[in-house]
């Protein structure tokens, strides 16, 4: 999911802080690396890799990336939720006020952070999904102990269109929390649920059409095309649908476009059985230094671990994707 990019804008217009994951890719490999911004104290997190056959399988991708994931029937009116006490442990009450669909950049959910934990906290927001789709959002909130506070969490428009979600049904999402003044000292809530009015009446349905690039272990990896106007350059969309019992991370490995060799931006995290829509990112720049004008085919392989424990699920063969 593009965090970098709304990261950029959220400092350059609102002076906010992401609570999720930063996209960075390694210039000495042209490894893609993921560095969680929403715990300072938190490290690398390593690509574990099994030994495989070097084999490239090609396929060709030709479909546009207008496409949406919209679902039939969807239900009128629009979307509000009531209020609820969604976590109280700790010390540390949050009540979800209300939903707010007109945010600056994107959806809003209004919190009350209540804290009497007997220190200074700070708390963010995880592992956040949409009618099943992984967003990308924007939340951290400082709270001073014996104090409470308003605090917003937005669902950035741009995860939700690349989705092709237009009606919020439910929402789910854990806290990560920690103290202010000493990052090392967190833990993060049990998973939250939040549904909203609509919930009884939506109808969910997830766009798989495209080009299949790999379709394994209850993982499904669906190519949807090049968007040639994205915000730092070029991208490649993929939908991929996590359908084992574990929490995932899928990245990539030696990418090359063109026949040459690229850093690529990407590292998508999926919850068990949830489906994301993210881009493959390649910076302008780059693309200019290799005289890269348009992506005519692309090589590459998947590398998928586990998220909690970083143990290594698959590690794809090559990869050649023709456009």
């Amino acid at each position: 999911m593009k965090r970098i990019i709304v990261f950029a804008l959220v400092v350059l217009m609102a002076v906010s802080v992401f609570g999720c994951s930063i996209k960075t890719a390694d210039k000495q490999d042209g490894k893609t690396t993921q560095a969680p911004t929403d715990n300072p104290a938190a490290s690398n997190e390593p690509q574990a890799q099994t030994d495989k056959p070097v084999e490239t399988e090609t396929v060709s991708s030709d479909e546009p990336v207008e496409e949406s994931n919209e679902p039939s029937d969807a239900p009128t009116g629009e979307a509000t939720i009531e209020e609820t006490v969604v976590y109280d442990d700790n010390g540390l009450k949050i009540t979800a006020k209300s939903l707010d669909m007109d945010g600056l950049f994107g959806p809003e959910i209004k919190f009350l952070i209540e804290n009497e934990s007997g220190k200074a906290l700070t708390v963010q927001s995880r592992n956040v999904s949409v009618n099943d789709y992984m967003v990308d959002t924007i939340m951290s909130a400082d709270i001073a102990d014996g104090k409470k506070a308003n605090e917003d969490l937005t669902i950035t428009s741009s995860s939700l269109k690349n989705s092709g979600i237009t009606q919020i049904a439910d929402i789910e999402l854990s806290f990560h929390i920690f103290e202010s003044n000493d990052w090392l000292k967190s833990y993060d809530s049990d998973m939250i649920k939040i549904s909203t009015s609509i919930a009884g009446e939506y109808e969910y349905s997830f766009n798989e059409e495209g080009t299949v690039l790999f379709d394994e272990n209850n993982i499904k990896i669906v190519s949807k095309g090049v968007n040639e106007d994205a915000f730092l350059g070029k991208e490649i969309l993929l939908y991929i649908a996590n359908n084992t019992d574990e929490s995932i991370t899928v990245q990539v490995r030696d990418v090359s476009i063109n026949g040459c060799m690229m850093n690529a931006i990407f590292s998508c995290e999926l919850n068990p059985g949830k489906h994301a829509v993210d881009g493959i990112t390649f910076l302008d720049s780059e693309l200019e230094e290799n005289s890269i004008e348009t992506i005519e085919n692309v090589e590459l392989s998947f590398n998928v671990f586990n998220s909690d424990n970083y143990d290594g699920i698959v590690d794809s063969q090559p990869i050649t994707i023709e456009f």
